[in-house]
């Protein structure tokens, strides 16, 4: 079969595209982990994961530091290219010689972390602790590869005269990174009916209606339910584009109910970012909470769940207590919000 319409006929020329709740953005920050200069490829690390292994284009990087990555939004957002240093290195950086091979015009220096065998120019003479200018190769991602001479370091200037006003110091280096603190509310809250099948069919008209999220296995006085109260946030987490999450808390807010007794709720990480056909599913680590009949508590996600909302296999909460209680979610203006406190590229 050869013919391009029998091919678009048999779905091979279609784009697999992004799939539903997916981030379409084309561009990203990522975290360089490692640069391998003989295949010209490079390993990033974006959104929390453990590193892509991708092409970049020439340019001077340096591990450890932010880069932006082009993605693929007809393969499913996969990261294609490196397209180089959040912010500009300079070529040329200043390392401190370790070792000199005078008969073959080489020395050992120590630069940018690591320690190189450099070529010079037999213009002078070099010394072991002398500190030199090195040049880096953008086409090779930065790697020292010249050393251009030595770096004669001025003196410091003399101490100013009694009469003459101190120096004003030089404003500190802005910070590569930030740290920001922000509310996400869910996009949509319910519960599901584990004895009917179906979503949204308790108490529909009170307590918040449709939108309060419910647990337990029944009402002390029915034998209604099993409930299982779901909150779904999409890939709001995700798209902040956060490298690290210092802190989520939830806030839960009781629903109002008239019961002896209030259990603490509990809730655990979701995968669905919107409202599932069938029964929602959870898996990892849970979290706790006692907020009584109407009052609010926040209450602090473990460390497991954030770095999974960081990555986005977590997109939203779900209520897995076993004793019957309520919250509050979208009928409220703060039901279920999640305070987050993350670190992101300034």
């Amino acid at each position: 079969m050869t013919d391009p319409i029998e091919f678009a006929r048999a779905g091979v020329l279609d784009p697999r595209g992004l799939m539903p709740g997916d981030d379409p953005a084309f561009l990203a920050v990522g975290v360089l982990v490692s640069i391998d200069t003989a295949q010209n490829r490079v390993v990033v690390a974006v959104n929390g994961s453990s590193g892509t292994r991708m092409s970049f284009i020439d340019g001077v990087y340096t591990v450890g530091q932010t880069v932006y990555v082009m993605r693929n939004p007809f393969d499913g957002g996969r990261s294609v290219m490196c397209l180089g240093p959040t912010r500009s290195a300079p070529m040329s950086v200043v390392g401190k010689i370790t070792a000199v091979d005078a008969g073959n015009n080489r020395a050992t220096v120590t630069v940018v972390g690591g320690s190189f065998v450099l070529p010079y120019i037999p213009l002078t003479t070099f010394a072991v602790g002398n500190e030199v200018y090195v040049l880096r190769e953008p086409q090779f991602g930065g790697q020292p590869t010249l050393i251009l001479g030595p770096c004669n370091v001025p003196p410091p200037p003399p101490a100013p005269a009694l009469d003459d006003p101190a120096p004003v110091p030089p404003p500190s280096p802005p910070a590569e990174f930030e740290t920001v603190s922000t509310t996400i509310l869910p996009s949509s809250t319910g519960t599901y009916r584990d004895d009917r099948g179906a979503w949204d069919r308790w108490n529909t008209t009170r307590y918040g209606g449709r939108s309060t999220l419910y647990q337990g296995a029944s009402p002390p006085w029915s034998s209604e339910g099993p409930f299982i109260g779901l909150a779904c946030y999409g890939n709001q987490v995700k798209n902040l584009g956060a490298t690290s999450i210092g802190s989520i808390e939830v806030l839960l807010r009781g629903a109002g109910l008239s019961l002896a007794s209030y259990p603490s709720i509990t809730v655990k990480g979701s995968p669905h970012g919107s409202r599932p056909a069938g029964s929602p599913s959870s898996s990892g680590d849970t979290a706790t909470g006692s907020p009584g009949k109407s009052s609010a508590v926040w209450v602090s996600l473990p460390s497991t769940v954030r770095s999974a909302f960081l990555s986005g296999s977590v997109k939203g909460l779900v209520l897995t207590g076993l004793g019957y209680n309520a919250v509050r979610g979208t009928s409220a203006a703060d039901g279920m919000a999640l305070k987050i406190t993350y670190t992101c590229p300034a």
